[in-house]
């Protein structure tokens, strides 16, 4: 029964190869911009609800 769960204790925890190391690379090449909502998105998002939808459903 001992075969079918790994062991938990800190020991076999850190007896555990360390995974390497993944290397990181920039996806945009430039600098990227964000964008300010607008005061009418604002106010969309203020008062309609995202699920707005599923009000009207029983």
């Amino acid at each position: 029964m001992a075969e079918e769960y790994p062991s938990n204790s800190n020991r076999a925890k850190n007896d555990k190869p360390a995974a390497p190391e993944k290397k990181v690379e920039a996806v945009v090449s430039g600098g990227a911009k964000t964008r300010k909502k607008s005061e009418a998105k604002k106010l969309a998002d203020t008062f309609i609800s995202e699920d707005a939808s599923n009000v009207k459903n029983p």
